[in-house]
């Protein structure tokens, strides 16, 4: 596969659905540093036991986000379907720009073998969308259970984390967008499918047409 190079925010276009509060991938460290602040003034007891740990992990994985060339980074809250719950999920897209043009069916399937290759158990589905095809990949992974400061974790305590991922290859194949979205509601999940599709249905590589400002006052 070819090498990714450093890609440009503005060069892919698309919807984030309600229900999710956008985190910076820029000036990481200051944001955080005056969340800390404001929760060290306002904040209770027990948020400011837990704000230091919490944000410095935050960061990390912010700035790590960022090196790999994510655009977009969202915490959501929603109503479960199921059972009127609530549930918390994240959303990641990344956006990879190649050197060269190339088919994007052969894009996917450097994808689809990388993803053989892993062995690890997945829903894996080759979709033509309006644009062009599209990847996605299903799984529920074991993944160690978050602890705060003062808890005691339980020895190799694991939780199940659902997590769909929708690659979509730009008509020339020299961009490739993907879209990740992860819920520790794992049995929830699936409920998450509409939405990633819909966003990878819309997601375009060329700005959308400007408006007509009458359009809007004429219907």
């Amino acid at each position: 596969m070819a090498t990714a190079s450093e890609p440009d925010p503005a060069a892919v276009w698309l919807t984030i659905p309600d229900g999710y509060a956008e985190l910076p991938l820029t000036d990481i460290k200051a944001t955080t540093d005056a969340t800390a602040t404001l929760i060290d003034g306002l904040g209770t007891p027990q948020q400011q036991h837990a704000a230091g740990y919490v944000l410095n992990s935050l960061t990390v994985l912010l700035t790590l986000l960022r090196d790999r060339r994510a655009v977009y980074c969202g915490l959501g809250r929603h109503r479960s379907a199921v059972d009127g719950s609530p549930i918390t999920s994240s959303l990641v897209v990344t956006l990879l720009d190649f050197p060269d043009t190339r088919n994007p069916k052969l894009v996917l399937r450097d994808l689809l073998d990388a993803e053989a290759r892993t062995g690890a158990p997945a829903q894996v589905d080759l979709v033509d969308l309006p644009h062009g095809p599209a990847l996605f990949v299903e799984r529920t992974r074991l993944m160690p259970t978050p602890t705060l400061p003062g808890q005691h974790p339980l020895t190799d305590d694991q939780s199940p984390v659902w997590q769909l991922t929708a690659s979509i290859p730009s008509p020339r194949g020299d961009r490739l967008a993907t879209i990740e979205t992860t819920t520790p509601f794992a049995d929830h999940g699936p409920q998450y499918r509409p939405m990633t599709v819909e966003m990878a249905a819309a997601l375009s590589f060329t700005p959308p047409p400007e408006q007509n400002p009458l359009d809007a006052l004429l219907g």
